[in-house]
């Protein structure tokens, strides 16, 4: 029986269609999901090797994990520092190729004259390199 748009049959194959449109939405969400899962392990890895690094004094490992040296976050400062442990508070997408990252970084001394712990709130700049993530700049 026709419905003045179309034989019965052309409705049962728009259904169709949207029906195949609605589960191939599903599974692209899905593959985000997981490569946002994917993209968040990696950038706490990163922040997991910064505090082994101020953990191990080693500057070649702290440095691979930026781009270069950052003005507002010298290797030197960091390696004074006995440790650093590192929260990952928020991710937020700052671009098509980079993304911000707001950590707490909290950080231990053994010397009678520092307050230990001590933390601070940062924000970090991130791009995603052929070496993987990677800092390229602080606030």
């Amino acid at each position: 029986m026709a419905t003045g748009y179309g034989h019965e049959g052309d409705e049962l194959t728009s259904g169709r269609i949207l029906f195949g449109l609605c589960h191939l939405l599903l599974e692209v969400e899905a593959i985000i999901s997981h490569l946002g899962a994917i993209m968040r392990d990696e950038i706490q890895a990163l922040f997991r090797l910064r505090d082994e690094s101020v953990r191990n004094k080693d500057v070649a490992q702290f440095l691979s994990t930026q781009l270069h040296e950052l003005p507002s976050g010298l290797s030197e400062s960091y390696l004074s520092v006995d440790g650093m442990t590192s929260k990952i508070l928020y991710f937020h997408e700052a671009s098509e190729t980079g993304i911000a990252v707001l950590v707490e970084e909290i950080y231990t001394s053994s010397g009678k004259l520092q307050n230990s712990p001590r933390s601070s709130l940062l924000i970090y700049f991130l791009v995603d390199t052929k070496a993987g993530w990677k800092i390229y700049k602080s606030r």
